[in-house]
């Protein structure tokens, strides 16, 4: 009885660990892709910023252009 109770405890323990180390591992690649697609905004976002100064540059241009 006493081993039958030791193996069920133990067993419980072990599917008590996977489940945690299921769980960080659920984790870590939630943080991954969060990271992942913060990168890519920032990106998205840089890119943005530098289409709005040329746009900027050219229209300023064109003014002048216009102004002569």
């Amino acid at each position: 009885m006493t081993t039958l109770l030791y193996n069920q405890t133990n067993q419980a323990q072990k599917t008590n660990q996977a489940q945690k180390t299921n769980q960080a591992q659920k984790t870590k690649h939630y943080q991954t892709d969060q990271q992942l697609k913060y990168l890519h905004l920032e990106a998205e976002i840089d890119l943005l910023l530098q289409r709005l100064t040329t746009l900027k540059q050219r229209k300023e241009q064109l003014s002048e252009l216009a102004a002569k």
